[in-house]
Parts: structure tokens; C-alpha cells; sequence
């Protein structure tokens, strides 16, 4: 798969490279005295969310169908079983695809009875590809997950560069001088090595394929760059977002704001070098003893410029006791989405009440004293003025 044209970053890229910007900027203003102005931060958002026309597609994905079963991974792909397909070059390589906010479900399927092979998001022509390779000989299917770590390769598999194989299931078959090949694998498989995808995002790759079933022999049909649109289907629902999981950074367990269904949850958004922020979790530590263990009370940094081992050590000092998580990029969009702008703005120490019910209230702006904490928990999230 040599000699690739340059590839740019999707939009996931792009919006987390305008987060750290945004909260780099949003420091040193903060420093400054300055007040950041909503219209600063949409500005970032806009031109985060711009699709990029650089590359051609010979057709346009299909609409998501309404049909909730997911496709069987058995080699065939049959008529409806994936609700968005890509044809490109003539039906040469066709991708089939579907997903919810948990797996990806993936065909390819090309006019070649060798290797076929897709990446997903290269940095520059195969740089940082995550890379599915893959062929069927004597009706045995193999499935490679692979790295590119350069613009013309090596791709070895994640194993050898400390990563995992991520494909959950595989199968593949060879009919009438095509090749399928199908697969499943986690949306995020928490592997470096592989991409973090999100419904609805404009996802790049490369693709190829060959007239050989050898691993080590080069691309000899077509080797080309498109973009396809991952299904949103299963994350429109105002509450899908509170199925994310999430990493406690103070005992590394995993889970989800859903876990938590049926009491009130407090939603905080913050970042380490904000000093209001620590202000409003002084005011969350009291609130234990207003209000017992019945408010979940969850903290969410959301600077990219900041990594588990700084929050940890902000908890440490301060001695905080409750959930604290890094926000996934997902999250943090689907909270944008949610609750609006205003939750990228740290000092503002924005919180989010989520009811027993799971319905949502972003609070007033600035630090917020526990007693007035119990007052917004008391007044619930519906017809609130």
C-alpha cells in the first residue's frame, strides 16, 4: 500500500486539536483577567465541525435504515444487512458498514481473489493508519489489525508495537473472483494503535488491494483515499451519551453515568489550573454532609492539555472523594450538543444536574455554594425557570 496520496486528519482530529487550543487560550486569558466570550469558543466549535470536500467518493453512503439487528459476521454480505455501503472505482471495492456507539460492524468487498486491506485515519499518506489487512485462501479467512508507523509503511500488527489484536470476530469468503471479507471491533478498544471512532463522524481512509494472498507482497490493483460517515442512528437519544464509559482516575475502575439511574447526579466540568473550579468542588465536598450519599457527585476534565496523572495528583492534594474522568472526546461533544457552549468554560464552573429520571439541567453560571447545590436538586429538571 506505498505511494498514497496525503491524507488529512478527519474532523475528531480537528476538533480535539481546537479543544487544546481552546483551553490554552482560555488559561492564559483567565490569568490575564479576561473574560472569554461565548462567541470565541463557537468560533473554535464552527470551524471544528466544517466537513472537509477534499476527497472524492464514487457514491454517497446509503441512509441509515430503522432496522435495529446487526449484521452476522459470516462472510456474506446480504441485500439490507448493512444500512450504509460505499462503492468506489466501478464496484472495484465496495466498503458495507454499521455501527452503534459501541461497535463497528465492517465488509469490504473487491473484484480480487487476493489480499484486500482498509486504514482508517493516516496522518500523512499511510502515517498512523489503523489498519485492517485481510484474505481468504482455500476457504480459510485471516484478519490482520495492523499499524502503519510510516508514510510508506512498515505496518506490522499492534502486537509487535505493545498493542492488542481489537477484532472481536472475523470472517471471510471468495465468490466469482471477489473477496469479503467481514469484521467487528469496538468503536474505542482503549488500544493506542487503533483509532477512537464516534458515530457521526467523517471518518478518512485508505484503501487497497492485491492479486496475491501474501502478507509481504505489495498492492498490484488499486490503492486510492476516500471518506465515509459513521451512523449517528444510536446516539440521538438525549441519553445515549450517559452510556460512555468512563475511567475513575482515582481507583481505575470503569463506568457510565447511567450506572447511577435513579439518583440525583451532579455533573461537574473542570479543569486543573482553574481556580474557581476548585472552589465549586470544595463546595461539592459539603455537600456530603447536607446531603448524605444520595447525590453521585462526578467530576469531568475535559483539557485535553491535561492527563490522568495531573488530575490525580489535583485530587491528592486536595483531598477529594468522589468520581473523577477524563471526558472522551465523544462525551465532550455530545454534552456540547446536550447542554450547550457553555460547558467548554471552565471558570464559569459549569455543572450539569441529572435527575432521577435521567433528565437533564445545565445550572446558573459561577461557583455554586452547597446549600444552593441542594436548592437546584430539590427544584429537579423540568419546569424550571
Amino acid at each position: 500500500m506505498n505511494n498514497l496520496h496525503n491524507v488529512k486528519r478527519g474532523n475528531s482530529s480537528i476538533r480535539s486539536l481546537l479543544y487544546s487550543l481552546y483551553y490554552a487560550m482560555a488559561k492564559i486569558c483567565f490569568k490575564a483577567g479576561i473574560i472569554i466570550i461565548v462567541g470565541v469558543v463557537f468560533a473554535f466549535w464552527f470551524s471544528a465541525a466544517q466537513e472537509t470536500e477534499e476527497f472524492s467518493q464514487s457514491a454517497a453512503p446509503a441512509q441509515v435504515s430503522s432496522g435495529s439487528s446487526q449484521p452476522k459476521i459470516d462472510g456474506i454480505v446480504e441485500e439490507q444487512e448493512y444500512p450504509q455501503n460505499l462503492s468506489l472505482e466501478e464496484d472495484s471495492f465496495v466498503v458495507y458498514w454499521k455501527n452503534d456507539h459501541e461497535f463497528l460492524y465492517m465488509a469490504l468487498k473487491a473484484k480480487t481473489t487476493g489480499w484486500i486491506a482498509i486504514g482508517f485515519e493516516p496522518t500523512s499518506r499511510m502515517r498512523d493508519a489503523d489498519m485492517i489487512f485481510g484474505w481468504v485462501e482455500d476457504g480459510q479467512a485471516t484478519l490482520l489489525d495492523l499499524y502503519s508507523t510510516g508514510s510508506t509503511g512498515p505496518h506490522p500488527p499492534d502486537e509487535e508495537l505493545g498493542g492488542t489484536n481489537d477484532i472481536i470476530e472475523f470472517e471471510g469468503s471468495e465468490k466469482d473472483g471477489y473477496t469479503i471479507i467481514e469484521f467487528k471491533r469496538k468503536m474505542d478498544t482503549g488500544d493506542r494503535y487503533d483509532k477512537v471512532l464516534i458515530p457521526g463522524q467523517t471518518l478518512n481512509f485508505i484503501w487497497a488491494m492485491a492479486t496475491s494472498d501474501s502478507f509481504n507482497r505489495k498492492h498490484n490493483i488499486l490503492n486510492r483515499q476516500a471518506k465515509l460517515t459513521l451512523g449517528k442512528e444510536e446516539v440521538e437519544s438525549a441519553q445515549a451519551w450517559m452510556d460512555i464509559e468512563l475511567k475513575d482516575v482515582r481507583t481505575g475502575e470503569q463506568f457510565k453515568v447511567s450506572d447511577f439511574k435513579g439518583r440525583p447526579i451532579l455533573l461537574e466540568v473542570f479543569a486543573v489550573w482553574c481556580p474557581t473550579c476548585l472552589s465549586q468542588q470544595k463546595e461539592m465536598q459539603k455537600l456530603k454532609e447536607k446531603g448524605g450519599d444520595t447525590v453521585v457527585r462526578i467530576s469531568l476534565n475535559m483539557d485535553p492539555n491535561e492527563g490522568e496523572a495531573k488530575v490525580r495528583k489535583h485530587i491528592e492534594e486536595h483531598g477529594l472523594d468522589w468520581y473523577f474522568a477524563i471526558s472522551p472526546p465523544e462525551l465532550t461533544k455530545a454534552l456540547i450538543d446536550e447542554v450547550g457552549l457553555a460547558i467548554l468554560s471552565a471558570p464559569l464552573s459549569p455543572v450539569i444536574l441529572i435527575c432521577e429520571d435521567q433528565s437533564v439541567r445545565l445550572l446558573p453560571g459561577g461557583v455554586k455554594s452547597a446549600e444552593a447545590l441542594v436548592s437546584e436538586i430539590e427544584k429537579g429538571c423540568k419546569n424550571v425557570n
